[in-house]
């Protein structure tokens, strides 16, 4: 039922002309129709604006866990190769050690892997890993080694000596660095080459007794 006057007060309403008067009525209960209808219409409206700003936002956080479920994939991948990488140079130093010297073919293949490995790290990541003041040199530590034990400073020459260090090591460090990488790069493994393998083998050829520091001086220097 319509709210408005009722049936019994439409009844008693005066008559004009032999009609019930019931404009007044039909515009009450038209305006009540209106503005209910007009007040759902701005409830929906806004129902609608809101669960289309939840679709979105829920869009948006599924758009961001899928960018990362893609990233957490990329990085799986890439420890994963970096492992076998690590892995296969481990291989070597473990399977080829002693070929360090003379097989060229094992250190191509060396220095190939270091390559491989080398690339899997953009420059920030090589900057937090430390990659050529630590992990490049602590995996290069056996080959270094090997290269030593060949090297005998206080009887090779001063060019053999040169000639050892400038084809075994440095060109193996040269190799080791990744071409977009920046000249410091080699210099940091370079020296910490030198300052771990090269040096303390010189020392210890310095304080031997095969060495006449008279005759030798500028050699040893």
């Amino acid at each position: 039922v319509m709210p408005g006057a009722s049936t019994t007060a439409i009844a008693s309403q005066s008559v004009n002309d032999g009609k019930i008067q019931v404009g007044e009525e039909l515009l009450h209960n038209i305006t009540f129709i209106l503005n209910t209808n007009e007040n759902k219409l701005h409830s929906s409206s806004h129902f609608v604006r809101s669960s289309q700003n939840k679709a979105n936002s829920l869009k948006s956080e599924v758009d961001a866990l899928e960018s990362q479920r893609k990233d957490i994939q990329s990085r799986i991948s890439k420890l994963q190769n970096v492992q076998d990488l690590m892995e296969e140079i481990e291989s070597m130093h473990r399977h080829h050690r002693r070929t360090y010297a003379t097989d060229e073919s094992r250190v191509r293949k060396l220095q190939s892997l270091f390559v491989k490995l080398g690339s899997n790290f953009n420059a920030e990541e090589k900057k937090s890993l430390q990659y050529y003041t630590m992990l490049a040199p602590s995996l290069l530590s056996s080959y270094f080694e090997k290269i030593m034990e060949v090297w005998d400073p206080n009887t090779y020459s001063f060019e053999k000596s040169t000639q050892l260090l400038k084809t075994k090591i440095i060109t193996m460090c040269t190799a080791v660095v990744v071409e977009s990488d920046d000249s410091s790069s080699l210099m940091s493994l370079v020296k910490v080459a030198f300052d771990s393998h090269v040096v303390p083998k010189v020392k210890k050829a310095l304080i031997s007794s095969n060495w006449d520091p008279v005759k030798e001086l500028e050699y040893g220097l």
